[in-house]
C-alpha cells in the first residue's frame, strides 16, 4: 500500500527477527537480522533507528546503512535493559565484521557439506537426500547449491560426473562402458 500510496517515499521497514525492508519507489532491499541471543527486545527499534538515521545523515550508502542498524540492533536486543543497551559505534562496527565473517564461514562450511555429499554420492546424488542431512527443505537446499555453486542441483551434479569421467578417462584403462557405470 506504501509503495502505491507514496512512490517517491523513502520506507523502512523493520520486521524484527525477520529483518528490514528499505524501499525508495527505485531500490528495495532486504537486510536480514543477524542472529543473537535475545535477552530484552525494548531498545531494538530505537537503537536500528537512530544508527540508521545516523548513518545516512552522514552519506553512507543505505545498504551499509542498514547493516551497520542491524548489527547495532543486534547487540542491544543480546544486552538487558533499554538506554544501557545501546552499543557504542566502535562496538558496532567490530559486531559487524564478526557478523559477515561468521556468514562466510556458515556459507564456506555448507559449501564443503555440498561437494562432499556430491563427491561420496556421486551415482546416487539426490536433493531430498542432502535436504535432509542439511537439515532444510528441498527447495531451500537448491537455491542454496545455485548460489553456492552458480548452477541448480542437478547441473552441478552432471559436471561433477562429466568432471570426473573425463579425468577417470584420461587417468585410467577403464573401459569408458565401466567408468559410465561407476559414474
Amino acid at each position: 500500500y506504501l509503495e502505491e500510496k507514496y512512490k517517491s517515499m523513502k520506507i523502512v521497514l523493520t520486521l524484527g527477527s525477520k529483518g528490514c525492508i528499505y524501499f525508495d519507489g527505485k531500490e528495495k532491499i532486504y537486510q536480514s537480522a543477524y542472529k543473537v541471543e535475545v535477552k530484552d527486545t525494548t531498545a531494538a527499534g530505537d537503537t536500528f533507528t537512530g544508527y540508521f538515521v545516523s548513518e545516512i545523515s552522514k552519506s553512507t550508502d543505505v545498504k551499509k546503512a542498514l547493516q551497520i542498524a542491524s548489527a547495532a540492533s543486534a547487540i542491544a536486543v543480546s544486552r538487558e535493559g533499554a538506554a544501557p543497551s545501546i552499543p557504542l559505534y566502535e562496538e558496532t562496527k567490530e559486531a559487524l565484521e564478526n557478523f559477515k565473517k561468521r556468514k562466510l564461514n556458515k556459507e564456506e562450511s555448507l559449501e564443503d557439506k555440498i561437494k562432499d555429499y556430491i563427491e561420496e554420492n556421486i551415482k546416487t546424488a539426490d536433493i531430498n537426500e542432502l535436504a535432509q542431512k542439511l537439515g532444510y527443505t528441498t527447495v531451500y537446499t537448491g537455491v542454496l547449491v545455485k548460489k553456492i555453486t552458480g548452477y541448480s542441483f542437478t547441473d552441478f551434479v552432471k559436471r561433477k560426473r562429466c568432471s570426473k569421467a573425463a579425468k577417470m578417462l584420461v587417468e585410467t584403462t577403464m573401459p569408458i562402458q565401466q567408468i559410465i557405470n561407476e559414474i
